[in-house]
């Protein structure tokens, strides 16, 4: 009687799977379109890409696409370092609001005198 032989752990597939939604996989499609490539060759040249650590010249972006991307982020900058120096300008401005009526100088919690509407219970 022959004796049961070792039983070896399944290899695991070679084969890598993505998941994306209908969305990103309409985008991926567009851009691939865009170089001439299919869906796989393009999503397969952006996972080589970040598994070098970006040293490929194959970018997820056209160069176009990254020009514009780039000038809003600058644009973007530029509004809030103008809307900061409006800030300290008016902060500066701002001219000294008036008291209203019946206002209490600070340091002091009660109002004055003997006609004061709140009662002590003591």
């Amino acid at each position: 009687m022959r004796r049961p032989g070792r039983r070896r752990k399944a290899r695991g597939s070679l084969n890598l799977s993505i998941s994306a939604t209908n969305a990103e996989w309409r985008e991926a499609g567009v851009k691939a379109a865009r170089l001439g490539l299919s869906v796989s060759r393009y999503v397969k040249r952006l996972v080589e890409r970040d598994l070098s650590g970006g040293d490929g010249t194959f970018t997820a972006l056209a160069p176009e696409e990254q020009r514009e991307l780039l000038a809003a982020v600058r644009e973007i900058r530029a509004l809030l370092r103008e809307g900061a120096a409006e800030d300290r300008e008016t902060a500066h401005e701002a001219p000294a609001r008036p008291k209203p009526k019946g206002a209490r100088r600070p340091g002091r919690s009660k109002p004055d005198g003997p006609g004061s509407d709140q009662g002590s219970l003591f």
